[in-house]
């Protein structure tokens, strides 16, 4: 068990000295490859302490146990390792950008490999060699059965326990392969396909992506084609009026006349925060938005669409936790009052640390 222990953090650090010279650091791929290749360092190491350890039983000295066992599996081991290897070196030297992505997971595997089979060929012998005992034998060579000791009988009761799970599955096995045994696990699948499908039928939802809770609603508001924008505004400032009555909204935006640089005079969008969870909101973004159908249905030549919407689609392409945006009906003048705003902020005492202001221009034409 010491030996087994002690392999794993040896193989660890070996990968960490070759990740060094191969000028990787440590991040998520190489971690990664690492945790995928965690199983792996201490599985050789215990199999070839298994086959030692079965040498001894059989009478021979430690040092001859460790020297036949290794040898005996050594070949067996490198093939099994070694399949890593052709499958993640040539992911390594991929030239698409999955190659740039995946050359630190595929090559720090590789090394964990390496690093395994050496420290499985040389230091767990090594070490099965001077730690592990040999049987005590009589004078003409016949092995004398120790005492057992407590540890001994505690942990001897485990293969107990094994024979007696590996007697109940010979039976159930029996019993399986037999005829009245395939008619029962006939039935039992049929039975097992039906619920199954009944509650997929009942309660399961097919979609291709997990709908998510983010708490934003997006209301966009179209008018008949023609429509001027007083009139658009007139009727945004009533749905403004209903939907700010909703107790779970944190702020909201409303955008009359475009966005994104077009003009679109018949056309409003209205952005609503809500409360997090764990803020005290009770009620899923749904909900909330089936509420609101029913008081916006009534508006005249109005159709509205609302709908849960996520941050990205909120954020309109912005960035920054202060996004100013400046529309006009000219381009110079959006232009100077950007640079007269952009010096009000910088010489803002309030601003402890100004990172980087970003201004969105929306150069709109508004035709009547």
């Amino acid at each position: 068990m010491l030996i087994a222990a002690l392999t794993m953090p040896i193989s660890v650090i070996g990968a960490f000295t070759l990740m060094y010279f191969a000028g990787f650091g440590i991040n998520m791929m190489s971690l990664m490859a690492l945790s995928s290749s965690v199983g792996l360092l201490v599985t050789n190491s215990i199999v070839v302490l298994e086959n030692i350890n079965e040498k001894l039983k059989l009478g021979l000295e430690p040092k001859e146990a460790a020297y036949k066992g290794t040898s005996e599996i050594m070949v067996a081991i490198m093939a099994s390792t070694l399949t890593n290897v052709c499958v993640f070196v040539p992911i390594a030297f991929m030239k698409s950008i999955a190659g740039i992505f995946f050359r630190t997971f595929g090559l720090t595997m590789v090394f964990a490999t390496f690093v395994s089979l050496l420290v499985t060929f040389t230091l767990t012998p090594l070490m099965a060699a001077y730690l592990f005992k040999g049987k005590k034998k009589d004078e003409f060579g016949n092995i004398i059965e120790d005492k057992r000791s407590i540890g001994e009988i505690i942990f001897g009761v485990f293969p107990m326990i094994m024979n007696g799970i590996r007697f109940i599955y010979l039976k159930t096995l029996s019993f399986c392969l037999s005829v009245p045994g395939v008619l029962v696990q006939v039935a039992a699948l049929v039975g097992m396909i039906v619920f199954v499908g009944g509650l997929a039928k009942n309660f399961l939802t097919v979609e291709i992506m997990p709908k998510q809770d983010q708490g934003m609603i997006g209301i966009k508001l179209e008018m008949p084609v023609g429509t001027n924008i007083e009139t658009t505004d007139s009727v945004a400032r009533i749905i403004e009026a209903r939907v700010k009555g909703v107790p779970e909204i944190v702020h909201y935006s409303m955008n009359v006349g475009g966005s994104n640089g077009f003009t679109t005079v018949n056309q409003a969008t209205m952005r609503v925060k809500l409360l997090k969870d764990w803020e005290g909101r009770t009620r899923s973004t749904d909900q909330i938005v089936d509420s609101l159908r029913p008081y916006l249905a009534d508006i005249p030549d109005a159709y509205i669409s609302i709908k849960s919407t996520s941050a990205s689609e909120m954020s309109n392409n912005s960035a920054g936790d202060v996004v100013l945006e400046i529309n006009g009906l000219h381009a110079d003048s959006v232009i100077k009052a950007s640079e007269k705003y952009n010096l009000i902020i910088i010489s803002n005492t309030s601003c402890k640390l100004f990172k980087l202001l970003q201004l969105i221009l929306i150069f709109s034409i508004l035709i009547h």
